[in-house]
């Protein structure tokens, strides 16, 4: 059956449209990643105003309209392995996620590996991991897809328009990116030995200012956060800069 392009849309909550090329507002990390997703789609986008279609962190949530037949799509933009409605007490929240006819979860777990990254810990052994039943979850569910690593802000991955941070010169040797945070033993250790060692290029706290560091860069360390796969990963790599770290 051949489907008729006209037919096919996506719906996304009016508090999400754009207007004159810029948002309303300053979405929260993830959500403003997905918005420039969605926009990125090459189908038509409506708008309504339905709270099923609201985001509550870190779910969002569109509706995908096919030859007038509606199917609600869930996004789990987690970034650590089990599906956050394993953790969730909110029963409306799990409701609206159960109710969808599809899902995509970020960091999507590889459950044949013989080990996992679970933060605090570092990498667990699969016989001495005691959450791997939570983070298999998504991996053994038919409407579970693999979903990508999101980035902090998604409009500077549009149209290619990462490439312009890029830079043939590599005045910076290495990038050791992040401060030394609690949750990850194995990240505050690395950082610890490599800090002092290297003129690690200091940029202004700015996410432009930043990718532009990286383009810069020779080698970026990427230290491991809540899960193996961090914005880093993807950062590092879209703007040319060499990607050193555990095994992903």
């Amino acid at each position: 059956m051949k489907l008729d392009a006209k037919k096919i849309y996506i719906e996304i909550h009016t508090n999400y449209k754009k207007k004159l090329g810029f948002y309303q507002i300053y979405y929260d990390m993830y959500l403003d990643w997905w918005i420039n997703w969605v926009y990125s789609s090459h189908v038509k986008i409506k708008y309504i105003n339905d709270k099923n279609l609201l985001f509550s962190h870190p779910l969002a949530f569109y509706n995908l309209i096919i030859d007038n037949r509606n199917y609600l799509i869930g996004f789990d933009l987690w970034d650590k392995y089990p599906l956050f409605v394993s953790n969730c007490t909110d029963k409306k929240l799990i409701d609206r996620w159960e109710k969808c006819d599809l899902h995509f979860k970020t960091n999507y777990f590889d459950a044949k590996s013989p080990f996992r990254y679970r933060a605090p810990l570092s990498y667990v052994k699969k016989d001495e991991d005691k959450g791997r039943t939570k983070a298999e979850e998504a991996y053994f569910k038919d409407n579970i897809f693999p979903g990508g690593m999101p980035l902090l802000k998604g409009k500077y991955f549009l149209k290619r328009k990462y490439k312009s941070f890029r830079s043939r010169k590599k005045i910076f040797n290495v990038n050791i990116s992040g401060g030394i945070k609690k949750y990850s033993s194995l990240r505050n250790e690395m950082i610890e030995k490599l800090y002092n060692r290297y003129d690690n290029p200091r940029f202004i706290n700015s996410y432009p200012n930043y990718l532009k560091t990286l383009g810069k860069t020779k080698i970026c360390v990427d230290f491991p956060s809540n899960s193996r796969v961090t914005f880093r990963s993807s950062e590092a790599i879209s703007m040319g800069s060499f990607l050193v770290g555990p095994p992903t």
